[in-house]
């Protein structure tokens, strides 16, 4: 508004309103030549700064956290849609890290689940996404021009199944393998996950409410696809004359190419090393005698088991998963181990050309008679699909109490149980295509 010689003008800045009364020149006046930054020059200069911060929008902060409401997930992508949001797909894809949606802002969490989201527009509904791989929640929050508004703790929270309070709420898909010595729904339940299809093949009475039998879902290429992780619990080899055969073999693989996620453990590990494209990666030790199984045709099946376990104070190789893992008392000490009970398996090496076959090593620790081995490694297979292997048992007694089968999980986890929750963040996210 302008009247007569001076000049009023009102700003909102930031959640404040300012007034600024310019007075026309006097020329009586009597101006400082020798001072280059004038106090009231300053003053208008702030004015215009804070002017210009505010044209940058608006700032959340929050928590991203597990579907139980209270583990931190690390390096989820936060972002502001510039749009609708496309859904995800039904079936495995490729999920690469590079394939960003078009957003208006975004922002990626740190290794403790915390982010700061800058230039966020602001409105009474404003959507904004969290997502981990196949893990997506879109909330709707108030956000005030120029403010910071506080994403509210439920919000934060990764959904326990697909459509848990709202349509667009989805969870990666897993096909897990009952075990005799593995849990690894009950690490899944922990985590709060409520959507789990459980599979078995293995016979006898121990055995919990499953839906089918593993042979039919992976000789059926059409129905694996539609599960973004599979999982193979650590058995008595009731699963090794699945993979014998050529189809399940081919299925695996083309799944893997595709987008697919295994997850191995223990004795499970004849589901990368009979598999010919994956046999590769890993050399594991042959304590059934012979030739060390490394090269790229399978050895011998079941030439890797051993009834003698190992336990160690192991070594945390990667920074990420000892910060990580460091947020939870007891679990890791200064020199960044954990104690691993219950290893059976050997891992000799990963393989020696890492530009053909490149793998990730999370895990080290002392195997006995065989000194310091690989506990716990990961590749990514063919630029889309991800494996993983575990020497150890979730169980850290080596067996799983009757009373504390699936869905009778007991509540807390055990250190090397921590690690596994942290990877299954791992492998369910997107797949660097730089790897």
């Amino acid at each position: 508004m302008q009247r007569a010689a001076c000049l009023v003008l009102t700003l909102a800045a930031c959640g404040q309103a300012h007034t600024v009364v310019v007075q026309p020149p006097d020329a009586s006046a009597t101006r400082d030549l020798t001072d280059p930054f004038p106090a009231e020059d300053l003053a208008s200069t702030a004015e215009d700064d804070l002017t210009t911060a505010c044209l940058e929008g608006a700032t959340v902060i929050g928590k991203v956290l597990a579907p139980n409401g209270l583990d931190p997930v690390p390096f989820a992508k936060i972002y502001v849609p510039d749009g609708p949001v496309a859904p995800l797909p039904t079936t495995v894809s490729c999920d690469q890290c590079n394939r960003v949606p078009p957003s208006l802002a975004s922002t990626t969490a740190l290794f403790d689940g915390t982010f700061t989201l800058t230039g966020v527009p602001a409105g009474d509904r404003v959507p904004i996404v969290i997502q981990l791989g196949r893990f997506r929640r879109i909330t709707h929050i108030q956000v005030a021009p120029c403010g910071t508004a506080s994403l509210p703790m439920n919000f934060g929270r990764l959904p326990a199944k697909d459509g848990e309070t709202d349509a667009s709420d989805r969870v990666p898909h897993f096909a897990v393998a009952s075990g005799d010595y593995d849990q690894i729904e009950c690490v899944l339940r922990r985590m709060g996950l409520q959507q789990i299809d459980l599979y078995d093949d293995r016979g006898g009475q121990n055995v919990p409410p499953t839906i089918g039998k593993f042979e039919a879902l992976l000789t059926n290429f059409n129905k694996l696809s539609t599960y973004d992780v599979v999982v193979v619990n650590c058995t008595e080899n009731q699963f090794n004359s699945l993979v014998a055969q050529p189809a399940i073999r081919d299925n695996l693989t083309r799944y893997a190419a595709l987008g697919g996620r295994i997850y191995a453990t223990d004795w499970g590990y004849d589901f990368i090393e009979q598999v010919p494209a994956f046999s590769p990666y890993l050399c594991f030790e042959p304590q059934r005698g012979g030739e060390l199984m490394c090269g790229p045709d399978p050895q011998t099946v079941n030439n890797g088991d051993s009834n003698d376990p190992y336990s160690s104070m192991a070594d945390i190789v990667n920074p990420k998963l000892a910060k990580w893992l460091a947020l939870f008392p007891g679990v890791i000490n200064k020199m960044m181990q954990v104690p691993i009970d219950f290893s059976f398996v050997v891992i000799d090496q990963v393989a020696a050309d890492i530009k053909k076959y490149p793998t990730s090593t999370w895990v080290k620790g002392d195997t006995g008679r065989f000194g310091v081995k690989p506990l716990t490694v990961t590749f990514d297979y063919q630029g889309c699909g991800r494996v993983h292997y575990s020497t150890f048992n979730t169980e850290p007694n080596g067996v799983v109490p009757d009373n504390e089968r699936y869905p009778n999980c007991k509540a807390n986890f055990s250190p090397q149980e921590r690690i596994l929750e942290y990877l299954v963040f791992e492998i369910t996210g997107c797949i660097d295509p730089s790897h």
